[in-house]
């Protein structure tokens, strides 16, 4: 398919490597960036953060998004909750979204590391977003990606193998913090992210809406040529 086609549009670099190495040629393969916009975001935390003194030094506070289906991994995440709590570490998962695994988190809940609160957008989402020091995802990356970069969190995830082309908008050890596959090697991680100082909120550069409708744009033009 990429050798017949006439023009390639891929998501990220490495899916644009991948289609030369198929035999596109590379005049004939476009980056597009994929992303979403953020714009109502920034605004949303800019304005949360400037009304509000968020204390984070209490305890360790961490968002978790996205719908809670098998994607999120929620059966991994309760057991590293649990192993938390066996270590007596303090931390807080601020859970916003709905979805049919959500009763997988019913234990955490009741001891109080877990609150959900449904599906969250605009200011109630900027407002979860302000109150922790990172995403909690070990599984699938996605558009996540985006959203982490705007608001300036890293993501804190695992070596699984699915997550989507936007995870290599992340850098490790910057914005995004990766641990073996497994329930204890999470729990260390996210344990020791929890006792670190420092973090942000920082101000990365990410892909925007205007430069991927730019890109695609350009793309466009090319195939038309």
């Amino acid at each position: 398919m990429v050798r017949k086609a006439d023009h390639i549009f891929a998501y990220t670099p490495t899916g644009a490597r991948k289609a030369i190495s198929w035999g596109a040629h590379p005049h004939d393969v476009t980056t597009v960036m994929n992303s979403v916009d953020t714009t109502a975001l920034r605004r949303d935390l800019r304005a949360v953060r400037s009304a509000v003194d968020l204390d984070k030094t209490k305890i360790a506070t961490f968002a978790s998004l996205g719908g809670l289906d098998s994607s999120k991994r929620l059966g991994f995440l309760a057991e590293v909750l649990q192993i938390l709590a066996d270590r007596d570490v303090p931390v807080r998962i601020l859970v916003g979204g709905e979805g049919e695994d959500r009763h997988l988190l019913d234990s955490a809940a009741g001891r109080g590391q877990v609150r959900i609160l449904g599906y969250v957008g605009g200011h109630d989402k900027a407002n979860l977003l302000a109150q922790s020091i990172a995403i909690l995802s070990p599984g699938r990356i996605g558009l996540l990606a985006v959203d982490a970069l705007a608001a300036g969190i890293p993501i804190i995830t695992t070596t699984w193998p699915y997550h989507a082309p936007e995870a290599e908008y992340l850098a490790e050890g910057v914005s995004v913090f990766t641990s073996q596959d497994t329930p204890l090697a999470y729990a260390d991680l996210v344990e020791r992210i929890a006792n670190r100082s420092g973090f942000g909120p920082a101000d990365w550069d990410y892909p925007t809406l205007e430069q991927m409708v730019q890109n695609y744009h350009q793309g466009v033009l090319k195939l038309l040529a």
